[in-house]
């Protein structure tokens, strides 16, 4: 059984993400896979842990979206009307 990369770009991992980076992974979970990531990349990336802050941080605040934006129809707070637009304002402000 292979290992699958959601990062697309070469020479990364999760780990060492900028902050534009993170923006983009963003943008291939809302718009669909893109050059840099994988459609399912963000989800993965909250599965772990980061020694940097600011990838820790970032990993925080999208689960924060994550919990803050489901329902009880929908689970996935990433899907929701409001998680969308979370997301979208999070990767606007990382892109800065």
């Amino acid at each position: 059984m292979g290992f699958k990369s959601y990062v697309k770009i070469p020479g990364k991992g999760f780990d060492d993400l900028t902050h534009r980076e993170l923006a983009s992974m963003i943008e291939a979970c809302l718009d669909g896979e893109n050059s840099d990531f994988e459609y399912s990349a963000l989800y993965e990336f909250t599965l772990m842990k980061y020694k940097k802050e600011h990838l820790e941080n970032a990993r925080r605040a999208i689960m924060e979206i994550q919990e803050n934006c489901k329902s009880p129809v929908e689970y996935d707070g990433f899907r929701t009307v409001e998680g969308r637009k979370a997301l979208r304002l999070l990767m606007e402000e990382w892109r800065r």
